[in-house]
């Protein structure tokens, strides 16, 4: 029920951020100011103080677990996606959901903003990734390909690619200006829980139930380094700002900061439980 703050150059353990009365699934840093969001199964958000570990204030609205966040590339917005099947967009300023898209029709288990802010990705269960207008909350696109439920969704840094991954055990490239499937990268033995694009768009970096993590040339659709291994599931992926490090979360209750160049673990850093998600901040 805790969210843990980190110095990843140190070691250095912050502070504890309390409050949530279910299991924290989901955190997300805000692009410019010190404030940290967190979702959970207790079906709450809550936004922090990074500063001090006190919560600002509470957002309420889902009916079941939050399960996953992103902010707005300019901060002014909160996507959040949920188990209720809906994702709500949250001014920051204020206490209620001022949109709600409905459309999935299982879990939500992936929201993100393309880097202009104009769509949102969502991901669900229901084996289906929908593209939406922020402005109007219309559909604009819906990706079908994965076999069953696809667990994670990143975009590529210029916003005309998306990467998705899913319980087949596949990653895939989407061409988002035609909707269209580019490649279907393979490798991976089990379920996958996390796929995200590095910030200069060059590489992929994926996780899953095996507790290994699998870096790919997206160009290629081939296998660049495995990176072995936690001792159970990777739950979470995060790179750093400069695309320099890789955060895994596992359910082995540590966070695992690796050289993304040359695979070796740097770091690791323990949980007194599962880590679910992991966020790295702006700096």
């Amino acid at each position: 029920n805790t969210v843990r703050l980190w110095n990843t150059k140190s070691k250095e353990f912050r502070r504890p951020f309390k409050g949530h009365t279910g299991s924290v699934i989901a955190v997300a840093f805000h692009p410019e100011q010190k404030l940290i969001a967190s979702g959970s199964h207790d079906r709450t958000i809550r936004l922090w103080n990074a500063r001090t570990g006190k919560t600002i204030k509470t957002l309420r609205g889902h009916t079941n677990a939050v399960r996953n966040l992103a902010f707005s590339p300019d901060g002014s917005q909160l996507a959040s996606g949920s188990s209720d099947k809906t994702v709500r967009l949250w001014a920051i300023e204020s206490d209620a959901a001022h949109k709600v898209f409905k459309g999935h029709t299982d879990d939500v288990t992936a929201v993100r903003y393309s880097p202009d802010g104009k769509t949102l990705g969502s991901a669900s269960a229901d084996g289906s990734v929908r593209l939406w207008d922020v402005a109007s909350g219309r559909t604009t696109r819906r990706l079908k390909g994965h076999d069953g439920r696809i667990t994670a969704l990143s975009f590529h840094p210029k916003g005309a690619k998306l990467v998705t991954s899913g319980a087949d055990r596949s990653i895939r490239l989407w061409n988002l200006d035609q909707g269209e499937l580019i490649r279907n990268i393979s490798g991976h033995t089990t379920f996958i829980q996390s796929v995200t694009f590095s910030p200069d768009g060059k590489t992929v970096a994926s996780g899953g139930l095996d507790g290994i993590l699998r870096i790919w040339n997206p160009t290629t659709g081939g296998q660049e380094r495995v990176l072995e291994k936690h001792q159970d599931e990777v739950k979470s992926l995060a790179l750093s700002p400069d695309g320099a490090t890789l955060a895994s979360g596992s359910s082995d209750e540590t966070v695992r900061l690796w050289n993304i160049k040359n695979g070796t673990l740097e770091r690791t850093l323990k949980h007194s439980g599962r880590v679910h998600a992991i966020a790295y901040s702006p700096d």
